[in-house]
């Protein structure tokens, strides 16, 4: 069963509680984009604010914008974003235990050229912050505009057998 999210300027959101950060992570999801608003359509967000996060997922434009919060400069990448109005299955795994490492990205099964917006600096944040889906509070201003079902995250790396596992509907390997 999926949760709809309404965009724009709703409050509209899906909090799991806390959850204690972690060096090595993965995240897997099913999503559906209804229609990209203007401003970063929040998907997914690790954290309390919009300076104070683990890691966030959002639409900004015509690409996914995966943000993960450094002590000096976050690091962000994006990719393509896909098609609205279909279902589509994002799989993230990122290392950050070195400024140098780019999260390796798979929409739908196939790996996806990563462009770099932001490179990381000094030390990755830590912490234990809300998990939660859709428009995180208030301070935000465009709340994703879809739907998200199947939302996992791993402490550790998944691989592509297990990303295409997920994406097949059984749990990883």
């Amino acid at each position: 069963m999926s949760r709809s999210f309404a965009g724009g300027a709703s409050t509209d959101r899906v909090v799991f509680g806390t959850l204690a950060s972690y060096t090595v992570r993965s995240l897997s999801l099913w999503f559906y984009i209804t229609a990209v608003d203007a401003g970063v359509d929040r998907i997914y967000h690790w954290g309390t604010d919009l300076t104070t996060y683990i890691e966030t997922i959002g639409i900004n434009n015509a690409t996914i914008r995966y943000a993960v919060g450094w002590a000096t400069t976050d690091g962000i990448w994006t990719v393509p974003t896909p098609s609205t109005g279909a279902w589509h299955h994002l799989a993230i795994t990122y290392d950050g235990g070195s400024v140098l490492n780019d999260p390796l990205i798979r929409i739908d099964d196939v790996a996806q050229t990563v462009t770099e917006a932001a490179t990381p600096t000094l030390t990755l944040d830590t912490g234990t912050l809300a998990v939660g889906f859709g428009n995180h509070n208030t301070l935000f201003n465009a709340a994703f505009n879809g739907r998200v079902e199947h939302p996992g995250l791993w402490n550790g790396t998944l691989t592509a057998g297990n990303v295409t596992d997920l994406k097949n509907g059984y749990p990883p390997n």
